[in-house]
């Protein structure tokens, strides 16, 4: 059962007299906990993650993209994905 200070708030919340609130059991329905914290990856366990994941084809991406937007508001005039890899 919640205390009377909770009472009262919940009272002016739906704003009804405290009177009003007498016989209204509260109960309590969450309790807030902190958050534990995750271990931090090293940089050779997060380039062992990234290995793993497929391939992207960015011909097709840019394809689909296209498809959804249209390419007539593209920024620039030249196309990021084709680039040297060099």
């Amino acid at each position: 059962m919640v205390g009377e200070p909770a009472a009262d708030l919940l009272a002016d919340i739906l704003d009804l007299p405290s009177a009003e609130m007498d016989g209204i059991a509260l109960e309590e329905v969450a309790e807030l906990r902190p958050v534990t914290r995750r271990r931090r990856f090293t940089a050779e366990e997060l380039v062992e993650r990234h290995r793993r994941l497929p391939r992207v084809d960015v011909a097709q991406l840019r394809e689909e993209a296209d498809a959804s937007f249209g390419d007539d508001d593209r920024a620039g005039g030249d196309d990021p994905w084709d680039r040297s890899r060099g």
